[in-house]
């Protein structure tokens, strides 16, 4: 289910695509996620820069990485990123720039396959996690990867955005049980 207000047509159609190619891919994963574009006013600018040293104006949060109860992926996109997306990736190009998050062709596909990763992380159970923080290198694949669980959405959002390498085939392979296909309700 995607909510998509507030943003330009060419941002609205990357998020779709971004969206249909996930789902096709691991449609167990996406089948009842919510995507929705959210748009900052100034005053929640002037909070955010005072009380969280401005996080809120990331690409996009996943609330499954807080709220690790929600059933179904939960994922909000600044809507403003999305309204210009020249700027977008002029942005995402300077963070590949500097190795705070792998290259690849699409930034918004990139942006929404990595916020559905944490709910792949909170789901993967115990056993699993562990797994991966053994094998965790802060800054591996990426500068954002400071934490194992960033570290495992940088890889799998690398990977189903086609990049290579160890750490991204590890969690993709950590992933595969999304690949089964819908069940009927």
């Amino acid at each position: 289910m995607l909510f998509l207000p507030g943003i330009s047509k060419a941002g609205r159609e990357l998020a779709i695509a971004a969206y249909e190619r996930l789902s096709n891919e691991y449609p167990s994963l996406t089948g009842r996620a919510i995507v929705a574009s959210i748009p900052l006013p100034k005053a929640v600018h002037w909070l955010d820069d005072k009380l969280t040293g401005g996080q809120l104006h990331a690409y996009a949060m996943c609330l499954n990485h807080w709220l690790r109860f929600l059933p179904v992926p939960v994922v909000l996109i600044n809507a403003e990123w999305l309204r210009d997306c020249d700027t977008l990736r002029q942005r995402y190009g300077y963070d590949v720039s500097t190795g705070y998050h792998p290259g690849c062709d699409c930034p918004v596909r990139y942006i929404l396959y990595h916020e559905i990763a944490h709910f792949v992380y909170v789901r993967m159970g115990r056993e699993k996690q562990t797994e991966w923080e053994r094998s965790f290198e802060p800054g591996k694949p990426s500068g954002y990867s400071t934490t194992p669980e960033e570290g495992f959405c940088e890889a799998f959002a690398g990977y189903v955005s086609g990049l290579q390498g160890a750490h991204f085939k590890q969690a993709a392979a950590m992933a595969v049980h999304y690949r089964r296909s819908r069940t009927r309700a």
